[in-house]
């Protein structure tokens, strides 16, 4: 088995069409069927809005993502296949959703793979590619700089065509097809008072944000909040913490808010700019244990540079600031641009069944479906 996957990432490849549109149902036989795969949280976010720049209709797309509050507001109206939750880096349930891969790939079939990461990518691309199916990983907004370590790994898989959403690093195996971020501008509006604001750091577990709210608390005193504080505890701050909301509750709140303040996230960064909000941004810090990276400094500042977000550190928060935040407004473009999908993507055909016979050898009987 270890020496069949080393001969399919070292051996030269065909090269298989890969169109760089969905294709028109019309000229089609059967219905296209795309499978977009993905974590949950921003990840899950950035790829829903990534299939609307895709022009992938609604009723062409199956999912498969850990089932939550955000995949059932998200995705309704779309099929949806529940994968286990992985945290990152976590080996055993990226496993058991290779089980869950393996399993829906032999049931249905699908004309193109899609993910943001994390994990779950790592679970199903290479099953994809080695199924003969076109597989596209776009490196998640949150990546400035370059790929993150499901990114890595998956450049180095043929088959496998992989974006950046920036232009500064992409090159040969990082194309640059479009991103998230590109459709806004900014513009001033009059003063108001603060009064309502939503403050969010996402649902992730395993890593509390308390310096975060230790700063924001106090700033915010006699303002309307809405606190979506995860799993962080928050009982001897006087505030009334929810370690979750519902998507459509949030970005209802957001839209009313005169300011949002929230972790450097994307897709709660994302969610406050769809509703116009110029959100202020404060990175989890790998150094605090509150996240196992400091990727969201990154792109905190990134934001910022564009003027999309304003970005801060915990210590330095301040009145002025959300003063500031509240003052600007984000305006989106009439429609989203394309994102454009490489016009061939390596794809090891003349391998592939032999070494998914291999696989499927090591798979359980019962979870072959």
């Amino acid at each position: 088995m270890r020496l069949a996957l080393r001969r399919l990432l070292v051996n030269p490849v065909v090269t298989a069409p890969s169109p760089s549109a969905p294709p028109d149902r019309k000229q089609r036989n059967a219905v296209a069927s795309y499978l977009f795969v993905c974590s949950g949280g921003g990840h899950l976010s950035e790829l829903h809005t990534l299939a609307e720049q895709l022009r992938i209709p609604v009723e062409e797309q199956f999912w498969a993502t850990p089932e939550g509050g955000l995949s059932r507001s998200l995705l309704a109206g779309r099929e949806v296949a529940a994968l286990h939750e992985a945290p990152p880096r976590a080996v055993v349930p990226l496993l058991r959703n290779v089980l869950v891969g393996w399993s829906l790939l032999r049931r249905r079939r699908f004309d193109a793979v899609f993910s943001t990461g994390a994990s779950p990518a790592l679970s199903i691309l290479p099953l994809a590619v080695l199924r003969g199916i076109p597989a596209h990983y776009i490196e998640s907004a949150a990546r400035v700089d370059g790929p993150s370590f499901s990114g890595r790994i998956l450049a180095k898989l043929p088959g496998v065509a992989t974006y950046t959403q920036y232009r500064s690093w992409a090159d040969a195996r990082w194309r640059f097809g479009g991103a998230i971020f590109e459709n806004y501008h900014v513009e001033d509006v009059p003063p108001q008072p603060i009064r309502r604001a939503v403050v969010s750091v996402g649902t992730q577990d395993g890593y509390p944000f308390s310096r975060f709210f230790e700063a924001v608390v106090p700033l915010l005193e006699g303002v309307e909040v809405l606190w979506q504080t995860g799993m962080t505890d928050v009982s001897g701050l006087g505030i009334e913490g929810r370690p979750s909301v519902p998507h459509g509750e949030l970005v209802a709140a957001m839209a009313e808010a005169d300011v949002v303040i929230a972790h450097g996230g994307v897709g709660t960064a994302l969610s406050a700019i769809e509703q116009g909000r110029v959100p202020i941004l404060v990175p989890r810090r790998l150094a605090h244990g509150e996240h196992v990276d400091d990727h969201q400094v990154q792109i905190a500042a990134r934001l910022a540079e564009s003027g999309l977000a304003v970005h801060a550190e915990a210590g330095d928060l301040s009145r002025e600031i959300l003063e500031h935040a509240a003052s600007r407004r984000v305006v989106a473009a009439a429609e989203r641009p394309r994102f454009v999908l490489q016009t061939s993507v390596p794809n090891p055909r003349s391998r592939w069944r032999r070494l998914t016979s291999l696989i499927g050898g090591l798979v359980p009987r019962r979870a072959r479906g």
